[in-house]
């Protein structure tokens, strides 16, 4: 999926829409999508923990278009980004 980083900006975009959408529905169950609503949650504590967990979620969507999912993926990563990397990474 690295390769996505060299195919442009639109490619790039429509990747994330692809994700996003998964992230949304498919990764999120019943009980996630009525938590993070601040209406709907059972409390608080619940409503936080539910819009951290769909920010995980989507975080690792962002991961995986970006770097493939994993330190295999290094050598794909933009120069500027790569150079910011650990090499025992």
């Amino acid at each position: 999926m690295i390769a996505i980083l060299q195919q442009g900006p639109l490619a790039i975009f429509a990747a994330f829409v692809v994700v996003h959408a998964l992230a949304d529905f498919p990764l999120q169950g019943e009980y996630l999508a009525r938590q993070k609503k601040r209406e709907t949650a059972s409390s608080k504590a619940e409503w936080l923990v539910a819009l951290a967990a769909h920010s995980v979620i989507h975080g690792g969507g962002v991961w995986l278009v970006l770097f493939g999912g994993g330190p295999m993926s290094k050598p794909g990563i933009p120069a500027s980004l790569r150079d910011t990397i650990p090499a025992d990474f």
